[in-house]
């Protein structure tokens, strides 16, 4: 077979030299929209990380009720400029590379007599578990990581857009009920008959939201930057959440979690600035383009 006999996409000048007939590339027709994510465009983000159109949605869900829990999610409409995020949570890796350099502190070995049979923090043996999400983690821990990766942690408002879209949809993946591939959570260790713990991120591509994250429902739970507070009223643009607070906001629900509540996008808990748990980890975003 001479190098004229072989099948090439691309025109090239071996294959002129050949006396193959010149052809104009055409060009593949732009992909789909993602369902639930905004129609206008956004630049390219960092390796590693989503980019997230600017535009407007609904934040929270009337459906939760007033009265239910603190800091209601009573639906409002928030409008966001572009920005990036994490296509995955921060890994034990990547949070072992920033303890190595000086700039993190290392986690915890464990927080609780049980620490051990569940092999909560994953930093305790990072090598065993160098994909997995950091987690054990307290929010000066994550703001510091992120910090040190040129990014910071995400608002509030920026993790449920990137996390359900405009669609105003309940999971990530859509309004289906939550099913062992499509996250990583107790009732996937229980309907296995295994113990529980993380997986490695991005093990369940189906389950990836409307901009392409993974794991925004179960595996860890993620800070965000906000402080815990009550929502808005009234329409808002980039919301930063209270100036103040004795509580952080993480979203997303863990792989403790067993029924569809704890990984409802909309669902939110507070905590304390040094709480720490194997159910709890971060991802990063970034106002900039790089």
């Amino acid at each position: 077979m001479t190098r004229c006999d072989v099948r090439i996409v691309v025109v090239s000048l071996a294959s002129a030299a050949c006396g193959a007939p010149a052809t104009v590339p055409v060009a593949a027709p732009p992909a789909p929209p993602i369902a639930g994510s905004p129609s206008s465009p956004a630049a390219p983000c960092a390796d590693g990380m989503v980019p997230v159109p600017a535009g407007t949605f609904t934040m929270g869900d009337r459906r939760a009720g007033p009265g239910v829990a603190p800091g209601l999610p009573i639906e409002h409409s928030v409008t966001l400029s572009t920005y990036c995020i994490d296509r995955f949570e921060v890994t034990v890796a990547s949070y072992t590379a920033c303890v190595a350099s000086g700039t993190c502190t290392a986690t915890p070995v464990d927080h609780h007599p049980n620490a051990t049979r569940y092999h909560e923090c994953n930093g305790a043996d990072p090598y065993a578990r160098l994909d997995h999400p950091i987690n054990c983690v307290t929010w000066d821990q994550a703001a510091a990581y992120c910090a040190f990766a040129r990014k910071r942690l995400p608002t509030e408002a920026e993790w449920e857009y990137a996390a359900r879209g405009s669609d105003g949809r309940h999971f990530p993946w859509g309004d289906a009920a939550p099913t062992d591939d499509l996250l990583e959570f107790r009732q996937r260790a229980m309907s296995m008959n295994t113990s529980f713990a993380t997986s490695e991120v991005g093990m369940h591509p189906h389950g990836a939201s409307p901009v392409g994250a993974d794991d925004m429902a179960g595996n860890v739970a993620e800070w965000v930057a906000d402080w815990m507070g009550h929502y808005p009223t009234t329409a808002v643009t980039d919301p930063r959440g209270p100036s103040s607070g004795d509580s952080h906001v993480y979203r997303g629900g863990s792989w403790t979690d067993f029924d569809v509540v704890g990984v409802d996008a909309v669902h939110r808990i507070g905590a304390a600035t040094d709480f720490q748990s194997g159910y709890v980890g971060f991802r990063c975003a970034a106002s900039r383009i790089r």
